[in-house]
């Protein structure tokens, strides 16, 4: 096999693994939702809304979906950055998992990755340490 066919077969084997997650983030979005209306009244939701984040960013940058990794990645540490939660981090998190169904979305229906910039969108910068002080 040459190098040409082996790139061709990883870059089949990559499409399809991103093709798998793609079809899972749906339910990861509602789970998110989910724990996001729980969290002023129950402590497991930011531990289930952190590893959701956790997960998300590590499978996302497995399968080269880097920018989905950055945003799943952003959930997990800006939880981790804070002992309580007040109703604007709440609102800040609502946002970053509506971007995140809004590029799933897109990409369920163009059936491949849509040209959303996440990086720079507002919503994602607001829970960065860039975007809002710790």
């Amino acid at each position: 096999m040459s190098s040409r066919d082996s790139f061709a077969a990883y870059e089949a084997v990559l499409r399809e693994l991103q093709g798998d997650f793609l079809a899972l983030l749906p339910e990861r979005v509602d789970e998110m939702r989910s724990a996001l209306t729980l969290l002023a009244s129950d402590p497991a939701a930011r531990t289930t809304l952190r590893r959701l984040g956790h997960r998300i960013g590590g499978t996302a940058a497995t399968v080269g979906l880097d920018d989905v990794g950055c945003l799943g990645r952003a959930i997990e540490e800006y939880l981790k950055a804070r002992d309580a939660l007040g109703l604007d981090d709440v609102r800040r998190l609502e946002g970053v998992v509506a971007l995140l169904d809004e590029w799933t979305r897109e990409a369920l229906r163009v059936g491949g990755l849509p040209p959303l910039a996440l990086l720079g969108d507002p919503r994602l910068v607001a829970i960065t340490s860039r975007g809002t002080a710790q």
